[in-house]
């Protein structure tokens, strides 16, 4: 019943003025975006709740149902930014998609670790053990990039008002410290380490650190002198992110993964980019 009301809802998406899922700006208050919106965020709702039902112990966890669940649900979580007021401590840690990956973050994957062999499942995410985490894991890295993007893209971002620039500076913040949070999962969890985590991982973190140094680094610098206290944490803390790929690198290297080594190119120049464009930072 509850898949058949997810697909429901999809068709149902589909049949409404298309509104893309990514709009982070306040949306228009006529009634289709309303009626679009609503659907949205039921849908999200629903696959949330399945994530963290207790399935019969013979399904088998992959892309085609959990992976596909978690997709759903973050596409579908956007909470739009208030365009009239500053953002509030806790708007700041949920608008976007930022609010379900911190969910799946701090609810799903960084609770596995603290199971019995790492193997799960997690309590309040029955669907999350060592089987499915490579969905949970990929969907979030696969996000992780687009929500900074996002980000870039707002009216937000854009605005020099005190009140703005505070509040984008607070969300990369956010999205500064998931991507740390994903990176530390392997780096801190043995058994985590396995080929098609660290594939998602250096893929992902590749994507996260380009857009971070063609988008973040130029707005951290126009606004260096105002906030130089919060600019020098997230600086140092993408740091400590870009040193886990590092590893990742040579691990590719050092057990000749194809697939890590493919990879490593495209990496390997971002990090090089990224050190170059520091130094010029910190130097004006």
């Amino acid at each position: 019943e509850c898949l058949e009301a997810v697909v429901n809802c999809i068709l149902r998406l589909d049949t409404v003025l298309k509104v893309p899922s990514t709009i982070t700006e306040q949306p228009v208050e006529d009634k289709n975006a309303r009626k679009v919106a609503g659907i949205r965020k039921k849908l999200s709702d629903l696959c949330r709740r399945l994530l963290q039902r207790q399935w019969i112990d013979s399904t088998k966890f992959g892309k085609s149902n959990v992976g596909t669940l978690i997709m759903l649900y973050v596409e579908h979580s956007c909470i739009t930014i208030p365009l009239n007021r500053p953002l509030t401590a806790s708007e700041t840690s949920e608008v976007g998609h930022i609010g379900a990956l911190q969910v799946l973050m701090k609810g799903a994957l960084a609770e596995l670790p603290n199971t019995a062999g790492c193997k799960g499942p997690v309590e309040g995410f029955p669907t999350c053990c060592l089987q499915s985490f490579g969905s949970y894991y990929s969907a979030v890295f696969a996000f992780l990039p687009k929500e900074l993007n996002n980000l870039f893209e707002s009216s937000l971002v854009k605005s020099d008002t005190a009140d703005s620039i505070e509040a984008a500076i607070e969300l990369l913040c956010c999205l500064v410290t998931l991507f740390g949070d994903l990176c530390d999962l392997t780096k801190e969890n043995p058994v985590l380490v396995r080929k098609p985590y660290l594939l998602s991982q250096l893929k992902g973190g590749t994507r996260f650190m380009e857009i971070f140094v063609a988008r973040a680094v130029p707005y951290l610098q126009k606004h260096f002198q105002q906030h130089n206290g919060i600019v020098i944490t997230i600086i140092k803390e993408v740091q400590k992110s870009t040193r886990q790929l590092g590893r990742v690198i040579a691990h590719g290297k050092r057990e000749k993964d194809a697939n890590l080594a493919k990879e490593t190119p495209r990496a390997k120049k971002i990090l090089e980019t990224f050190m170059h464009t520091v130094k010029r930072l910190f130097r004006k």
